[in-house]
């Protein structure tokens, strides 16, 4: 799929394992904060947009510009990669857990069926739930009898 893509993509300057990893991580950074290309997209051309007529007095804020030209360059290639995915019915995790997210806070049965069948789910490790993984969970389980009981002690 990269060596197809048409280009060219001059701010996209790292090597090939390089770049695959980037496309991987952008795609699954996405995915994870349910985050559309084209938001990210509208994004960095704002930030473009108002860094043009800005004084970027060091090598740091210069390199602003730099990161979101390549980026939306990126972006270009991870759009190209979800096609492919879905031409062919691939789904990653990233994926899987976007979709269920979007299960579990559109049909709430979904989560009162779940409910029925577990009373209590510990989640370990909070600290690496991703966005999509914490609505996942919300929808699923925050949404039970007891939501609108007052917290006890």
């Amino acid at each position: 799929m990269l060596r197809e893509a048409p280009g060219p993509y001059p701010a996209l300057t790292r090597s090939f394992p390089t770049l695959i990893t980037d496309l991987l991580a952008l795609d699954a950074e996405l995915a994870e904060h349910l985050v559309p290309p084209e938001r990210l997209l509208a994004y960095d051309s704002e930030l473009l947009d108002a860094l043009a007529g800005a004084r970027l007095s060091n090598a740091e804020l210069r390199k602003i510009p730099e990161a979101a030209a390549a980026r939306r360059e990126l972006l270009d290639l991870v759009v190209r990669y979800r096609a492919a995915k879905r031409s062919r019915d691939l789904l990653d995790f990233g994926d899987q857990i976007a979709r269920s997210a979007e299960l579990a806070t559109t049909r709430p049965e979904v989560g009162a069926i779940l409910r029925e069948e577990f009373r209590v789910v510990l989640l370990d490790e909070y600290q690496d739930t991703s966005v999509a993984q914490r609505l996942l969970l919300s929808g699923l389980f925050g949404q039970g009898p007891a939501a609108g009981a007052p917290d006890t002690p």
